[in-house]
């Protein structure tokens, strides 16, 4: 089954690649589409040079900072124009653990919905500070 993994970007140069490579090794079957914001730092440009040596990795660029939430629409539905059937969504600064995702795409293959998260039992936020676990967590209390 045809699967996209999304990757906004914005600012990203000192984790584009080290994504990617990781992305290729983990779930060498799936594509990849980077969807950049216009990075001034080049992140752009490094996934471009990235797709074009390790393959399968395209590269759409928007103009300016538009929000995270607009580049994973972006994203779905450049896919679903050329015909992917499945989807992943993932953080380019690493708060999604991509060695997760064999595991999940195998739950996709006899479930309609897969979802993996940092706040179920099991999940867990490296590195993050207070402040960033305090923001997620309030995120997620608004969406209720």
């Amino acid at each position: 089954m045809p699967t996209l993994v999304v990757l906004p970007t914005y600012n990203e140069i000192l984790n584009v690649e080290r994504m990617l490579r990781t992305l290729r090794e983990v779930v060498p079957q799936c594509d990849v589409l980077v969807v950049d914001d216009g990075s001034p730092d080049g992140t752009g440009d490094a996934a471009q040079r990235l797709g074009d040596e390790l393959g399968r990795i395209s590269v759409l660029r928007r103009r300016r900072k538009s929000g995270l939430g607009g580049a994973y629409r972006t994203g779905f539905t450049w896919g679903l124009e050329r015909g992917y059937d499945r989807f992943v969504e993932i953080d380019c600064d690493f708060s999604h653990d991509p060695a997760a995702l064999p595991a999940l795409l195998e739950a996709a293959d006899t479930h309609e919905v897969v979802i993996g998260s940092r706040y179920v039992e099991g999940g867990h936020i490296p590195r993050w500070s207070f402040s960033r676990r305090l923001l997620s967590r309030g995120a997620i209390s608004t969406r209720r």
